[in-house]
């Protein structure tokens, strides 16, 4: 059975152009540094089953990771994942033509 998570540092982050400051894509976490390696890791890797999702395309089609940042926007305790999908989803809602792929909750 896997563990459950650690809810004691729940992150939402954005990712978003460097130049700009534009954000792209909104995500939450429970490992924020483990989170930022696995979106490097799918946008590079052809054979990752996320490698075509709409943000990895987009960050591709502009030029590359390297244009892009993660940037914690809250850090917070939260009591279950789904109070953490809200939160996130929350975040989203403020935000016009992201390229997540789909929505927290």
């Amino acid at each position: 059975m896997p563990r459950p998570p650690n809810l004691d540092n729940c992150t939402i982050y954005h990712i978003r152009e460097i130049e700009s400051r534009c954000v792209v894509y909104v995500g939450s976490t429970t490992n924020f540094t483990k989170r930022k390696y696995a979106h490097k890791s799918t946008c590079n890797t052809v054979g990752n089953s996320h490698y075509n999702y709409p943000i990895y395309e987009h960050i591709r089609e502009t030029g590359g990771l390297h244009l892009y940042e993660l940037i914690p926007v809250l850090h917070f305790t939260c009591t279950s994942i789904m109070e953490l999908h809200i939160a996130e989803q929350q975040e989203i809602d403020r935000h016009t033509g992201l390229f997540n792929a789909k929505y927290a909750v």
